[in-house]
């Protein structure tokens, strides 16, 4: 009973937009919206188990949801049923909205309610270079960048930056979110390796890993380049748990997921994976360079690390110079580089426009015959080059640059504990290695990149209490309900 009267102003909210919804739509819709809400209202009480899902659903942006199905229940809505997105796309908006009551509740309630911005300053500068280059979009394309801002640009700052710094505030919930990224880490492992003993690889050279279909369900995607981004992402999260695990069991665990991981990352034989592979263990060991375990392993198993790598070295020197596949790749890089160029070089200040590389690209009949009908640009700083120029490149610099400062100048303090530096190895890795990848993809502003992000930031606000990080408080007090208590 009790239960039931101290959120009585969520049940009048709930009962009422009910009310509304039968009194102004038909009955079919209504059910469903219906339904929406009432999950809303759940998820609103909830929110760290629907920030598990939001995390668990971050790297498998290829599952997308249509609301083709919703056709029947929807007539009057024709609009309504035609959209489609990632999956967790959908459910980061159904997060927002809860998050949103949750916030409104504690409000009315009178509660304090702390909400981080990371960054935001550079963030509203970036977002304004990409509002100032749509002067040089054709009119009937303006909408179309001012959608792309909002669906792309906010989303990723507010659905996975805010949200994410706002909602992760223990050190047992970053752990656990860092483990379900683990967990994907390692599905997506598993799938690649099934796929060498399925035999789905079709091309020519070595038999690379690769994503495929299951009953027509592709979670992770169709490129083997998917792939290779999750379990460069996943790997640093297996080293890190190695490390503070105390059992010597879990540390066999642990371990050995990380060399599952890498060794299906390399078998991926993704280019844009094995340079971020390399630069993470160039970062890995300079940061860990004084450690007496890389001296005892040095001196024992050089021998057995160079028969390992020279070969695979050479290997790979070998795939790239015969293989048609990759030649075609990277002939396809360097055209879509040089028309990223071209855009540039006709507005080089505020670029061509938000959201205009592929209208441009799809007007070279070069591009189109040889490579097919262009998606995006294949690296985010010829994306931001062609579309927002100089201007956009410097302020996204700015942006991502104040959040590798934030962890470097903290790693580099000595006075925090192992665990504390440990926890920043790792999350300059969640920054790193996603920001490497999308030097040579075109996943730029989706979860796959920035939900790794945020944890680095949880991580840093959370080892480092008072923080630097712009925060938005907003304090209501007395309470305008009171809340009612059993006597």
């Amino acid at each position: 009973m009790s239960n039931f009267r101290s959120h009585w102003f969520s049940l009048l909210v709930t009962g009422g937009t009910l009310l509304v919804l039968l009194c102004i739509a038909e009955l079919r819709s209504s059910l469903i919206l219906a339904a929406v809400i009432i999950l809303l209202i759940i998820l609103s009480y909830h929110l760290t188990w629907g920030w598990y899902i939001l995390v668990f659903l971050s790297p498998l942006i290829q599952w997308e949801l249509s609301l083709a199905f919703l056709r029947p229940w929807f007539p009057s809505a024709p609009w309504f049923f035609t959209m489609h997105a990632p999956i967790v796309e959908f459910w980061t908006v159904l997060m927002l909205v809860a998050f949103g009551f949750n916030v409104v509740r504690r409000w009315v309630y009178g509660n304090s309610v702390r909400l981080y911005a990371p960054a935001l300053v550079w963030f509203i500068v970036f977002v304004g270079s990409a509002a100032l280059s749509i002067v040089n979009v054709l009119p009937h394309e303006r909408l179309g960048g001012i959608k792309y801002i909002f669906h792309f640009m906010l989303l990723f700052y507010v659905g996975y930056l805010v949200l994410g710094t706002t909602l992760v505030n223990t050190k047992a919930l970053w752990q656990r979110s860092l483990k379900i990224l683990a967990l994907d880490g390692l599905l997506a492992a598993c799938m690649g390796a099934a796929s060498l003993v399925l035999g789905v690889w079709q091309g020519d050279g070595f038999h690379r890993v690769v994503p495929f279909a299951i009953g027509g369900w592709q979670p992770f995607g169709d490129q083997h380049i998917f792939l290779a981004e999750m379990l460069t992402t996943a790997l640093p999260i297996y080293v890190y748990f190695w490390y503070i695990t105390p059992a010597a069991q879990g540390k066999k665990w642990w371990g050995g997921g990380a060399w599952v991981v890498a060794t299906i990352a390399l078998l991926t034989l993704s280019r844009a994976g094995w340079i971020t592979l390399l630069v993470e263990a160039v970062v890995f060991f300079y940061l860990t360079r004084d450690h007496q375990l890389w001296q005892r392993i040095f001196y024992r198993w050089w021998l057995v690390g160079a028969a390992v790598i020279i070969p695979v070295a050479i290997y790979l020197g070998y795939f790239l110079t015969t293989s048609p596949v990759a030649r075609g790749s990277t002939q396809a890089r360097w055209y879509f580089t040089e028309a990223a160029l071209y855009m540039f070089a006709k507005h080089p200040m505020v670029g061509q426009g938000v959201w205009s590389f592929v209208p441009r690209a799809r007007e070279i009949a070069f591009l189109v015959n040889h490579f097919g009908t262009p998606t995006d640009a294949l690296g985010i700083i010829q994306k931001i080059l062609a579309e927002q120029g100089l201007v956009g490149l410097v302020t996204f610099g700015l942006f991502i640059g104040w959040i590798i400062k934030i962890l470097v100048g903290r790693l580099s303090n000595t006075n925090y504990t192992p665990e504390a530096r440990a926890a920043y190895v790792v999350s300059l890795f969640l920054v790193l290695s996603p920001a490497i990848f999308q030097l040579f993809n075109t996943l730029f502003y989706t979860s796959k990149m920035w939900v790794p992000i945020a944890l680095a930031l949880s991580e840093s606000i959370l080892y480092h209490g008072e923080t630097g990080i712009p925060r938005l408080l907003i304090n209501l007090k007395p309470r305008l309900i009171p809340v009612v208590t059993e006597i």
